[in-house]
């Protein structure tokens, strides 16, 4: 880790992910490691991410009061799962959901670290809670463990090319490998 609390190495990531903590945290890391970590979920076959669709986006961007255009910007991916109970497809606003009403985080803060606002941030699941799931927005339902899938990013670890040329410095991921 470097001076800035910053995991500057994808082997240093490796090891907290193998050695999983005790309860689930997230971690920021250099724009290097956050590359690395997308490219090694690719080449581990774990990464099926779709699209946000315009109008999830827009629920989305009206949850945590960001425009819409800003949460385009972001290209927020999730590995297409959908509500066991009410068969909703579940996205990052599920995600968010959970984490504004556990009183985790707030709405705005979620937000802004889903726009990389806050750097590249890695989530790891801990061995000993299952408090990172997704809450269905439509009906409660919160049976779907964020552990090993699904997977979502965004921000600039979605794709690193020319069309998010306009994306802030930041991203967002989980480490499901």
């Amino acid at each position: 880790m470097n001076d800035q609390g910053l995991i500057d190495s994808i082997e240093e990531l490796t090891s907290i992910a193998l050695s999983r903590p005790k309860l689930t945290r997230s971690y920021r890391v250099t724009e290097e490691v956050a590359v690395a970590n997308y490219s090694k979920m690719r080449e581990q076959g774990l990464e099926k991410l779709q699209p946000m669709t315009e109008s999830e986006m827009q629920e989305l961007g009206d949850y945590v009061g960001i425009d819409v255009s800003e949460i385009r910007n972001a290209h927020p991916c999730v590995e297409p799962t959908d509500c066991p109970a009410c068969g909703r497809r579940l996205t990052f606003l599920d995600l968010i959901h959970e984490a504004a009403s556990s009183g985790q985080h707030d709405k705005r803060f979620m937000g802004e670290v889903l726009l990389g606002k806050h750097g590249y941030v890695i989530t790891i699941n801990g061995v000993e809670d299952n408090t990172h799931v997704m809450r269905c927005v439509r009906c409660g339902d919160r049976t779907v463990n964020v552990q090993h899938g699904p997977c979502y990013h965004s921000g600039g670890c979605v794709e690193f090319s020319a069309s998010n040329a306009s994306t802030p410095q930041g991203g967002y991921a989980h480490c499901a490998w």
